[in-house]
């Protein structure tokens, strides 16, 4: 009897104390917990990005724990990831920071979590990374006008793109008016051949064909349009020097006329660049 009474005076004593645990402790009130950026997030291989998690809560303890996940697999410090914590009066914020986004490995469901729920509920946000590679794409550079002769503009693109179509601009203009047709001055007659690489040869080349050129490849990753292009200058030969009247170019004074105008002219005027030297005065030892 005395220890059924026992018993039953410590059932009374625990119950008060959680009674009143919850009546002087507030309890945590989670009113929102968000991912930024959200949604879905498209990132170049080898990019940087930064995910920000976020808790706002309004009052209670004790504060929430957040913790990143990636597929499901939780997220830990290293040298892949750095992850920041930052706690305030009524917010909480966990930041992940990937320093260089692989495609194979980084893509996927990244979940932050309150590990440290309130009253059994379990709050959650998510946003999806998708890492994608960009068109493989290589040209021969700027290129020097050659009135008359026929020039290629090198426009390659290689690696999961190659099948794509290369679309041209001259000077921010598309030069295809229609399929296979290009006509870079306006009067009507194909100036340039499309080669199946993608690259640009100009016909009969003049100064209506300087200019800067921009090929580009036009892709789509869940559902968004994205450009890859490259700028070619097609540039003159350049002249320096003086102009004769005659439009032609003066060449430049050898060293022979640049020595002798600096000995003769001082000559003339009174005036020397030399030092003088006075032989006929004795030297004292």
């Amino acid at each position: 009897m005395a220890c059924q009474q026992s018993h039953i005076m410590t059932m009374t004593v625990t119950f008060l104390a959680v009674l009143l645990c919850i009546l002087i402790l507030p309890v945590q009130v989670i009113s929102d917990i968000s991912i930024s950026p959200s949604g879905l997030v498209l990132v170049k291989q080898g990019n940087p990005i930064t995910l920000t998690c976020r808790v706002d809560f309004d009052s209670g303890d004790p504060e929430p724990l957040l913790s990143w996940y990636l597929n499901g697999v939780p997220l830990s410090p290293g040298n892949k990831y750095q992850i920041l914590d930052n706690s305030g009066d009524l917010a909480t914020t966990k930041t992940l920071e990937i320093r260089s986004v692989d495609e194979s490995l980084d893509s996927g469901n990244y979940r932050c979590e309150n590990s440290r729920p309130a009253a059994g509920a379990t709050y959650k946000a998510a946003v999806e990374i998708v890492v994608y590679t960009v068109p493989n794409i290589t040209t021969n550079g700027d290129q020097l006008l050659r009135p008359n002769d026929s020039m290629i503009l090198k426009c390659e693109v290689t690696g999961n793109y190659k099948d794509y179509p290369v679309l041209w601009k001259k000077d921010g203009k598309d030069l295809s008016n229609s399929p296979g047709v290009y006509d870079l001055d306006g009067d009507g007659v194909n100036d340039v051949d499309l080669l199946i690489d993608g690259s640009l040869i100009i016909l009969n080349a003049s100064e209506d064909d300087l200019g800067l050129y921009e090929c580009s490849v036009h892709y789509v990753i869940r559902g968004e349009y994205l450009v890859e292009s490259r700028i070619i200058k097609v540039f003159e030969d350049i002249v320096i020097g003086p102009v004769k009247d005659d439009g032609n170019a003066a060449s430049p004074p050898n060293m022979i006329t640049v020595l002798m105008m600096a000995i003769v002219l001082p000559a003339i005027s009174g005036l020397s660049f030399f030092p003088s030297f006075n032989l006929q005065e004795p030297c004292h030892r």
